[in-house]
This record gives structure tokens, sequence and C-alpha cells, in this order.
């Protein structure tokens, strides 16, 4: 019986339906001749390219803020670096170096962290700061030798150094 009501039905809207047959044909020409001539770029719908960071390098800033020019040892370092125009990360490490040593007495792994993070998936690189804080790695930094430190923030573009003397009195 549904099969025959199907038949039925079909047959029905067939027979008046030559016209609109013929226009929806036309439709279907113009359409193919239209993107024949004009070139579209195919965009895949659900696919958001990822800026790339090289776009974003002259726009790219670092610095160390807070950071005083003298300590002395066992005084807590209070310092931040902050990055502007690196995206949804921090610096790629961030380290405290003696300078006449040359050693490094702390380093911090920012790309470790970064992965850490959590960031809104579309981020324009130009447009986002992220600001590291000492406070972030340790509670309490200070250092107990006196000496000529730097504070050193790389990037994959970019390398800032603070410079900083650590006395005994």
């Amino acid at each position: 019986m549904l099969k025959w009501w199907l038949f039925e039905k079909c047959r029905v809207m067939s027979a008046g339906s030559g016209a609109a047959a013929a226009a929806g044909l036309a439709v279907g020409i113009e359409f193919l001749l239209v993107f024949a001539i004009f070139h579209v770029p195919i965009v895949p719908m659900f696919e958001t390219p990822l800026p790339n960071q090289d776009d974003y390098t002259p726009l790219l800033q670092m610095r160390v803020d807070g950071l005083k020019q003298a300590y002395r040892i066992g005084e807590n370092l209070d310092f931040s670096v902050v990055q502007i125009a690196g995206g949804c990360a921090y610096p790629e490490s961030i380290s405290i170096v003696n300078l006449r040593s040359g050693t490094t007495v702390l380093e911090f792994n920012g790309t470790y962290a970064g992965a850490l993070l959590f960031c809104p998936i579309v981020t324009n690189p130009s447009e986002f700061t992220m600001t590291w804080h000492s406070k972030d790695f340790a509670e309490s930094l200070s250092l107990n030798q006196t000496g000529t430190y730097a504070v050193v923030a790389r990037n994959m573009h970019l390398v800032i150094q603070k410079e900083f003397t650590v006395t005994d009195s």
C-alpha cells in the first residue's frame, strides 16, 4: 500500500514539473558558466589558518619591568617580563645569568609552560600581551652571591637583557 502511494505521488508530481525541471537545468548551467569564468578559491569551511608569527615580528616587543639596578644578598627579586605581539605564549626562556662566570642561576622554560595556557582558539598575535612574573616561578627569589647578573628573555625573533648587581650591603 505504501509503495503504491509513493509511486502515485511521484507520478503526479513529475507530470507538472517539466517547467520546473527546465528552469532548474537553466540555473545549473548558469552556475557552471559563472564558476568557469570566475576563479573562486576553495577554502575548507571549518579550518581557520593559524597566523604566521613571522608576519608579526616587526611588532614583537619584550621588556623587563620592576627590576632594580641593585639588590643586597638575600633580598627578594621582584620583576616581570612582558611580551607584546608574541601570540598566546610566554617568551621561550627567561633566565638569570651571572655575567662574570657566565653560568645560568635560574631558568624558566616558557615553551613548556606555554603548552599549559588556555588561550582563545583564534587570537591576533599583534594584540596579545603575556606577562610572566617572578612570583609565578618562586614565591621568594633571591641570590646569595655578590656580582653582576642579568635577566635574559628569549623569543625566536628577539633577545633582551637587563643587568643588575647584588652587593653585600
